[in-house]
C-alpha cells in the first residue's frame, strides 16, 4: 500500500514538474504550467481507472488492458491472482470430480446432513436405497424420514453405533450408522446387510436345532454314567466313566449356552421394563460366587448403592452378570481379591467386578466377546469354561442397551463393567 501511494506522487510530481517545464519555457509561468500537468495527471488517471473499472465491471472476462502506470500494475496482480485462483479451481473441481466417480461408484448409501440436520447431498446408492429425491434436498431428516424407530436411533446416534430395520419395500435388511464431522454436521452411512442378515440366520437355525437335538442324548448318556458310577466297578472302569460323566457335563453346559446364544442373537433388543430387583438379584450372585470359589477362599466383597433398580429381563440380565462373576472366580488365583459393586452414575448405573486374577493381554480385548475365543486354549479348558459366556453377555448387554467395559493387565488382574443407560434405570 505505501509503494502504491509512493508510485502515485511521484506520478503526479513527475507531471507536475513536466508541467512547470513547459510553461516556464513557453509563458514564463512556472505555477500555470504545474497546474496545467496536474491537471493532465489527474484526467489520465481518471481515463486509467475508468478502464480498469470498466474491466472489473465485466468479471474479469474480456481480454487484459495494457494499462500504463500503477493501473497496469494493478491488472497484472488481478490477472496473476485470477490465474492462480482459476488453477486452484480446477484442482478443486478435479478433486470433487473424483469424489463424485467414487461414491458413485459405492454400494453403500452415503447422505450428508448439515448441523441442522436438513440433507445437503447423497450419492447414488442412496437414492436407490433410501429413495431419495432431488426435491428432497435441503429438507430435515425429520421430514424426510418417518419411520418412528430410526427416528429414535438418530436422535440418539452418538450414544448408538448402528440400527438395523428392514427397507421400505420389505425386501431388504438395512444398517444405519451415523458419524459426525466438521462443525457438527453428519453423515448416514446405509448398508444392505441382506445377505449377511440371511447367512447369519441359517447359521442360528442350524446351531438352534443341532444344539436342540444334541440336548437328548447327551441327558440319557449323563443319566446312564450316573447310574454306572454308582455300581461296585474295578476303579479303571470306574475312572473312564468319571471322565465321561465330566465330559458329558461339560457338552450338557456347551449345548445348554449354545441355546441361549441363539435365542439371544435373534433379536436386537428386549422391550421389557419390568424391575429385575438388582440388589437381591447381586446378593444371590455374590453368594454362589462364594459356593464356587470354595477351597480357593476367595475374598469376595458386594458394595451396592440404593434408591434405584434396572428395568429388562431378569433371567438375561442375571445371566450376563453371574457370567461376570463366576469369571472372576474361575481365573483369580486362590486367596486373590473379589470386589462387586453397583453404583449410581449420572448417566445411568454401573456394575463392575474387579480381580487380582491372571489379567488379559491387550491385544486379546476386542476379540473377548466373541464365540469360542480363547486368551489360553489350555488354561481355558482346565477352566472348565465354554467359550461361549462372554459372548452371552455382549448379547444381553446389546438387548439392554448397555455398554462393556474392560480394562487389564496381565499379572495384576481385570476390571469388567457393565454400564446401563438413564432410560434402564427407576428410583425406587
Amino acid at each position: 500500500m505505501t509503494e502504491s501511494i509512493a508510485r502515485q506522487l511521484l506520478g503526479l510530481l513527475s507531471f507536475t514538474l513536466a508541467g512547470a517545464v513547459l510553461g516556464f519555457f513557453t509563458s514564463h509561468n512556472l505555477i500555470l504550467g504545474a497546474l496545467f500537468g496536474s491537471l493532465l495527471w489527474s484526467i489520465l488517471s481518471s481515463l486509467l481507472n475508468a478502464k480498469l473499472v470498466t474491466w472489473l465491471d465485466q468479471n474479469l472476462s474480456s481480454p487484459d488492458p495494457k494499462l500504463p502506470f500503477e493501473q497496469g500494475r494493478i491488472v497484472r496482480s488481478i490477472a496473476n491472482y485470477r490465474n492462480k485462483t482459476e488453477a486452484e479451481y480446477d484442482e478443486i473441481h478435479a478433486d470433487m470430480d473424483q469424489f463424485q466417480a467414487a461414491t458413485s461408484a459405492m454400494k453403500d448409501a452415503i447422505v450428508i446432513i448439515d448441523n441442522q440436520d436438513n440433507i445437503e447431498w447423497w450419492n447414488n446408492a442412496a437414492e436407490e436405497i433410501l429413495e431419495i429425491t432431488i426435491e428432497q434436498k435441503h429438507k430435515r431428516v425429520q421430514e424426510v424420514f418417518s419411520e418412528p424407530n430410526f427416528l429414535e436411533f438418530y436422535s440418539q446416534s452418538s450414544h448408538i453405533a448402528s440400527f438395523k430395520a428392514d427397507s421400505a419395500d420389505q425386501k431388504r435388511v438395512l444398517e444405519y450408522r451415523v458419524e459426525s464431522f466438521g462443525e457438527g454436521d453428519k453423515v448416514l452411512i446405509v448398508r444392505d446387510i441382506s445377505e449377511s442378515e440371511k447367512v447369519g440366520l441359517m447359521r442360528h437355525t442350524f446351531l438352534a436345532n443341532a444344539s436342540h437335538e444334541l440336548r437328548t442324548p447327551i441327558t440319557v448318556i449323563h443319566g446312564y454314567l450316573e447310574t454306572l458310577q454308582e455300581q461296585e466297578l474295578p476303579k479303571p472302569i470306574q475312572k473312564a466313566i468319571h471322565s465321561m460323566q465330566s465330559q458329558s457335563s461339560r457338552m450338557a453346559a456347551l449345548i445348554a449356552d449354545l441355546l441361549t446364544l441363539s435365542r439371544l442373537e435373534t433379536s436386537s433388543e428386549n422391550k421389557s421394563r419390568k424391575p429385575i430387583f438388582i440388589r437381591e438379584m447381586l446378593n444371590g450372585i455374590t453368594e454362589e460366587a462364594k459356593d464356587v470359589s470354595g477351597p480357593k477362599q476367595h475374598q469376595i466383597s458386594l458394595n451396592m448403592d440404593e434408591g434405584f433398580d434396572i428395568l429388562g429381563n431378569e433371567g438375561e440380565v442375571r445371566s450376563a452378570l453371574s457370567n461376570l462373576v463366576f469369571n472372576a472366580v474361575r481365573y483369580t488365583p486362590a486367596n486373590g481379591v473379589i470386589d462387586i459393586a453397583l453404583e449410581k452414575l449420572d448417566n445411568g448405573v454401573q456394575f463392575s467386578v474387579t480381580d487380582t486374577g491372571v489379567g488379559i493381554p491387550a491385544e486379546h480385548i476386542p476379540r473377548i466377546t466373541e464365540r469360542f475365543y480363547r486368551v489360553d486354549e489350555g488354561r481355558s479348558r482346565d477352566s472348565g469354561g465354554t467359550g461361549l459366556g462372554l459372548a452371552i453377555v455382549k448379547h444381553v448387554l446389546v438387548r439392554h442397551n448397555a455398554k462393556l467395559g474392560v480394562t487389564s493387565k496381565p499379572g495384576e488382574g481385570s476390571r469388567f463393567s457393565v454400564t446401563f443407560p438413564e432410560s434402564r434405570v427407576v428410583k425406587i
